[in-house]
């Protein structure tokens, strides 16, 4: 535990993209934050189901969601980023034995937590609505527990996964298999790679919009009442929210972002105050305008607009992480002075390499708390806050524990076997490293 505690707080003396470590701690703060809505508005009794009354507090709350696709941009950023490191210095690429080294760092912690639910988690509460709402979730995962373990589960029986937020992880492992070939194509033969990456963007653009066109449906999946109560039963949320094809965009946006990094890397490339001012304040407005402008699928004043909503549901994510990409260029080639020294301090690296743990563990505590809820509720925004606050306690004590006890150990072994896989030589270094690809995952102990 002392070890491994150690090498949980302790960063790297590169400090490069430490940055991450806070964005992932934003970014998982609004995802504790929305599973929390989820349940407790959609899961718990309230005597005022319209509490909500700011049109602004309500827009943010309802359309946060778009914050998951921080790290796409993140995991996608970094995937590229040490792929073609790794290329440019050793001519060549096991991809095997990196998919494999990906699969064994994140699949045994997350199968048991998937076990935890299985078979733990029922014997630990009751309460009028806990058996209906455990006996749905342990039903979910003793069935389709398979789905998660290949990582196809936002596909097959996408209508009964097991744990709401593993969309992302399948999605994540998805992504990453299909983002080291188009990074390999960009690095063997470099316009075809280009012209392959910008067509696979446009296309990751355009199939949501065909499919909200066809389908008439909102540009955002709604957060309303019946998702919140089971978003797996709502057809939308089967449809645009979870399947890897609507929502690779923002992963290449990253992969396009740290080739274009790493070209002004090269040069020693600064961006001018002025150029800086000014492209900080453009995507700032692309990071609010793709999350507010959602309100948009919210009015019920506005008759709906076909071509509104297709645009929205093709664009916005793509947007937001355009302009997440902006932030990370401009800090890596240039930086922000003062402000970011802040941001790249020690003190956030452990919060950032727990997030995968975090991730998997967050709506344990939710769960709990709503499920052994015994009097209605009474809603307020201050109450909300304070009860995320809980939530995010809560979810961090447990990731410690799980990290100190299983996560870590397992990682120890995970780099001995993958030493064993590889030959004796100079390749072995680069393929046992930690990777990080993963924007959840911890942001590895190599950031």
């Amino acid at each position: 535990m002392y070890k491994n505690m150690s090498k949980l707080v302790t960063p790297n003396a590169n400090l490069e993209f430490a940055e991450f470590h806070v964005y992932k701690l934003i970014a998982i703060l609004f995802v504790i934050s929305g599973h929390r809505q989820m349940y407790a508005i959609g899961q718990t009794p309230l005597y005022n189901v319209d509490w909500l009354n700011s049109y602004f507090i309500d827009v943010v709350i309802l359309n946060g969601g778009i914050v998951v696709d921080t790290f796409f941009v993140l995991s996608g950023f970094l995937t590229c980023h040490y792929i073609l490191q790794e290329l440019d210095k050793y001519k060549r690429f096991n991809f095997l034995v990196v998919f494999l080294n990906r699969w064994i760092r994140i699949a045994p912690v997350y199968m048991a937590v998937v076990g935890f639910y299985s078979y733990v988690f029922p014997h630990l509460g009751d309460g009028p609505l806990w058996t209906e709402r455990l006996t749905q979730e342990v039903d979910r995962c003793k069935h389709n527990w398979w789905t998660n373990l290949l990582f196809i589960n936002n596909y097959v029986n996408s209508d009964n996964q097991c744990m709401v937020q593993s969309w992302y992880l399948a999605c994540d492992m998805q992504f990453f298999m299909v983002g080291s070939v188009l990074v390999y194509v960009l690095w063997r033969w470099p316009r075809l790679g280009q012209t392959l990456l910008w067509t696979t963007l446009v296309a990751s653009i355009a199939t949501p919009a065909i499919i909200t066109y066809q389908n008439r449906y909102y540009g955002t999946v709604l957060h309303y009442m019946s998702l919140m109560k089971d978003p797996m039963s709502v057809q939308h949320y089967r449809d645009m929210y979870i399947p890897g094809h609507n929502r690779i965009g923002p992963y290449l946006v990253g992969i396009i972002t740290a080739s274009f990094y790493l070209q002004l890397k090269l040069h020693n490339f600064k961006f001018t105050p002025v150029t800086l001012a000014v492209g900080s304040v453009v995507a700032g407005t692309l990071l609010l305008g793709s999350c507010l402008t959602g309100w948009i699928c919210y009015d019920r004043a506005r008759p709906y607009s076909l071509w509104e909503n297709t645009l929205y549901a093709g664009i916005h994510r793509s947007v937001w992480a355009l302009g997440m990409s902006w932030f990370i260029v401009a800090e890596g080639t240039t930086g922000f002075g003062t402000f970011y020294k802040v941001v790249k301090h020690r003190f956030f690296t452990p919060f950032g390499r727990l997030t995968y743990c975090v991730f998997l563990v967050h709506t344990i505590p939710q769960i709990y708390l709503t499920s052994s809820t015994r009097v209605p509720e009474y809603l307020t925004v201050p109450k909300l806050f304070w009860v995320v606050t809980g939530d995010a306690a809560s979810a961090y004590i447990l990731a410690l524990y799980l990290n100190l006890f299983f996560e870590a150990p397992l990682d120890r072994l995970q780099k001995k076997t993958i030493k064993r896989l590889l030959k004796p030589g100079g390749e072995a270094k680069p393929q046992a490293t930690e990777l990080s690809q993963n924007g959840v995952n911890g942001g590895g102990r190599t950031q």
